[in-house]
């Protein structure tokens, strides 16, 4: 079938369901090799995580294409436009690409149907573009994000022989299971026969269960804390991140500056850094510490404590589960503690919004407000009342119109609006500040 334009095309996408639910990644392995299999032979890094995925994915992007290499990226979800989720050479995914991929998607689906498995949905659709794309591109190196856990996802088909971990936590329990190290043993079934593995600062518990399968799969393993690491120095809202970076290859005690704000991106720029030396080391390219400190610092993540307005200052931050809050919290505490802090926030029903709540009880904020938004799993005003009222925090408060409480924020005397909660969420409310768009 041939698609008119893209918004029909990704209409489709959106619409393909299939009640068949199976364990595990033969389906896709069944797709790629009825598309003759394009994830073979690519060059790969593999990154998964419960946070900080993206993040690391960006700095390795930007560390990449500052030595000249011609990087694919494959990240979600996107923020603004579909095309954002699959990059190559800096340069999104075209609408025309899309159009000429999606028809042998198309058949492949039609096909799909009359297999045991059944249709393709969204993302196993969105991942064999990907491989199509990539396969003919081939980057000289291709950074994939995992979607969810590791083991069982559709991006697990590629044989990555680098596989990041940025972190462990509960997230997504129905699928990834409520224990740390049930999450860890998902996360770690990215780990391939002889790869090289880096982790960020994990549980000990999930280290152990990383180290078994490194141990299994007779993998090289580098750990936070270990082999590489950090130390902070200074912190402030105008000027960064400056922190010192050491490694195992050679590098004591390297100063690094960040724009992106948080120790946990120190952390994530860390991860990024080791991954980065070794690929490097492993093709024989030679390194420059001048450009690699330019790289970091001018790496960008959108949606991640981004500034979208100076008058009234406002931020967003897609911290859409308890340890990403966790991690926001530190961030106001360190770099807007002598600000007024208002919080917008909103959240999907699949998550735990009681916990949640909880946390945000312990920002040093004013005032919290909780409001819908425009998402088929996002919780009702009358759902978010009834939580509010079982919490005893008297600034917290339900709304019902979160873009018209962003136009009456007027940001006098000191005061900060930090928009957080659901990627989705954060993705409305950047698309109506800075474009004047809302769903």
């Amino acid at each position: 079938m041939k698609f008119t334009d893209i918004n029909a095309a990704l209409n489709w996408m959106n619409q393909e369901s299939n009640p068949i639910q199976r364990e595990g990644i033969e389906k896709i392995y069944y797709a790629m090799n009825y598309l003759g299999n394009p994830q073979k032979g690519l060059k790969v890094i593999q990154v998964t995580g419960t946070n900080g995925k993206g993040s690391t994915t960006a700095f390795l992007k930007n560390l990449f294409a500052g030595a000249g290499l011609k990087v694919g990226t494959f990240t979600s979800p996107h923020i603004e436009k579909f095309n954002e989720r699959i990059s190559y050479a800096g340069h999104d995914i075209s609408d025309a690409d899309l159009l000429r991929l999606m028809p042998l998607i198309y058949d492949l689906n039609e096909h799909m149907a009359q297999t045991k498995y059944g249709r393709l949905v969204f993302f196993e659709i969105y991942t064999c573009l990907l491989f199509l794309y990539f396969h003919e591109k081939q980057p000289d190196v291709c950074l994939i994000e995992v979607g969810i856990g590791g083991l069982n996802d559709c991006t697990n088909v590629v044989d990555a022989q680098y596989a990041v971990i940025t972190t462990v936590a509960l997230d997504h329990v129905d699928k990834l299971g409520d224990t740390v190290e049930a999450v860890a043993y998902q996360k770690a079934g990215i780990i391939k026969r002889g790869a090289q593995v880096f982790i960020g600062q994990l549980p000990a518990s999930s280290v152990a269960v990383v180290e078994a399968k490194v141990e299994e799969e007779g993998a090289k393993l580098y750990q936070y804390g270990h082999e590489f690491g950090t130390l902070p120095m200074t912190l402030s809202l105008e000027n960064g991140s400056k922190f010192t970076y050491w490694n195992d290859l050679g590098m004591e005690k390297e100063e690094f500056r960040l724009s992106m704000l948080g120790q946990h991106q120190m952390h994530n720029a860390a991860i990024a850094l080791m991954v980065f030396q070794h690929w490097m080391y492993d093709q024989g390219i030679e390194l420059h510490k001048e450009k690699m400190a330019q790289d970091l610092l001018t790496t960008h993540w959108q949606g991640r404590m981004e500034k979208i307005s100076d008058q009234p200052l406002i931020f967003i931050d897609g911290a859409h589960n308890e340890a990403g809050l966790e991690a926001l919290k530190q961030v106001v505490e360190t770099y807007l503690i002598d600000r007024q802090v208002t919080i917008l926030f909103a959240g999907l029903n699949r998550k735990n919004q009681s916990a949640h709540l909880q946390i945000l009880d312990l920002f040093p904020a004013s005032q919290i407000y909780i409001a819908p938004f425009d998402h088929h799993e996002s919780y009702s005003q009358a759902e978010w009342q009834n939580l509010v009222n079982e919490d005893p925090n008297p600034n917290l408060h339900v709304i019902g119109d979160w873009a018209e409480f962003i136009d009456q924020f007027e940001g006098e005397n000191n005061q900060v609006l930090l928009v957080t909660g659901s990627l989705y969420f954060i993705s409305q409310v950047r698309q109506y500040i800075l474009h004047g768009l809302r769903n």
